[in-house]
């Protein structure tokens, strides 16, 4: 008994060498192949990606009730709405102003008709086309397989909820998720910008 037991422990701990080892080598890869902050923004530079964007922070409140079937006024009035913070304001505007010196050229700008998705738009942009699809995950993930005109990066600005629903898990506000077409109808999450990303550079 004492033997089996002996041997039982030694299989058991070369079993976990064996996993902290394949754990370690997996991380090892996962770092190694990192797109960093500064090559995002080099493929961002040359185009050919659609980028969707969260929203800059906005205040805290009980859930806009509105929904892809509410009236054009409803969107409009932002009195009822969770809208950008002066933070959030300030962020999305220097965001903006990084990427026009970045010499990214903004092609297709889409927006959630949400007044902070809309604000954020157009504080980072200086104008998008609001759009209700944006309220349906299906067609924002036909927009991130949608190749933009060469040369250029298309946005897409929106909460959080769809994309999470897509890529499994939540971005933060103002951060951006950065996407590669492959010209057949699907699309490649190949990294993320954080706003600070952007102020460092």
């Amino acid at each position: 008994m004492i033997v089996w037991r002996v041997l039982l422990r030694r299989v058991l701990l070369g079993l976990i060498a064996a996993c902290v080892a394949l754990g370690l080598a997996t991380a090892a890869l996962a770092v190694h192949e990192e797109v960093t902050e500064d090559e995002l923004i080099a493929k961002l530079q040359n185009g050919g990606y659609v980028v969707y964007m969260r929203h800059a922070q906005r205040y805290s409140g009980p859930r806009d009730d509105l929904d892809a079937d509410s009236p054009p006024a409803a969107f409009a009035d932002c009195t009822n709405q969770r809208n950008l913070t002066p933070y959030g304001i300030g962020e999305a505007a220097l965001i903006g102003e990084k990427i026009r010196r970045a010499g990214i050229r903004v092609g297709q700008v889409l927006a959630h008709p949400e007044c902070r998705t809309r604000d954020t738009a157009m504080f980072t942009f200086g104008h998008a086309k609001l759009d209700r699809g944006m309220f349906d995950v299906d067609f924002i993930r036909r927009q991130l397989a949608t190749a933009p005109q060469p040369g250029t990066d298309d946005f897409l600005v929106g909460g959080e909820y769809p994309l999470r629903q897509i890529i499994g898990f939540q971005i933060d506000t103002g951060e951006m998720a950065i996407f590669q077409p492959d010209g057949h109808g699907g699309t490649k999450l190949i990294g993320r910008l954080k706003p600070e990303d952007w102020f460092e550079n």
